[in-house]
């Protein structure tokens, strides 16, 4: 069974020409809207994955939580998934991992991981927001609304169906 975050990666040697390849298989939330780019002609979409951890100190009994960040390029036309491809989905990817080094905000070397991916799939996205629940509330409520006049306005201008 997976945890709610999983986080794999595998090492498969070929004995093909010496030919080695690294894949990277991760589940994981969005950090942000996913954003699609353009790189010379050719449009590719982007996002960011995090993969949190959370153990306790057997010492002190602290629950310490780290997350570590996957960056994600899908080079093919994935408009029709960008409408889901939210902040807090949660997603599977799978593709070839590469590492990057960068010098963060505090002026210290980072390694960053990308992940270009061959596969992705929607796993579910974040529990709402309590305001995101009232404004659903309130659309289903129009909504619902809305048809009962309509409703009653059939019936008025329909009254051999009522029974």
């Amino acid at each position: 069974m997976l945890s709610r975050f999983t986080y794999k990666t595998e090492v498969k040697p070929l004995t093909l020409n010496n030919f080695n390849m690294l894949k990277l298989e991760i589940i994981g939330n969005l950090g942000a809207d996913a954003v699609v780019q353009d790189y010379n002609g050719e449009k590719f979409c982007s996002f960011r994955v995090a993969h949190t951890t959370k153990y306790t100190d057997r010492g002190t009994g602290e629950v310490t939580e780290s997350t570590q960040w996957v960056s994600v390029t899908i080079s093919r036309d994935v408009t029709t998934l960008l409408p889901y491809l939210k902040k807090g989905t949660k997603v599977w990817v799978y593709g070839d991992a590469s590492t990057r080094m960068y010098v963060g905000h505090d002026g210290q070397k980072h390694a960053g991981l990308n992940l270009r991916a061959q596969s992705l799939e929607l796993c579910g996205s974040r529990e709402p927001s309590p305001m995101e629940i009232v404004t659903r509330l309130a659309e289903d409520a129009e909504y619902n609304a809305a048809y009962m006049a309509a409703y009653e306005e059939y019936k008025r201008l329909h009254p051999e169906t009522n029974g």
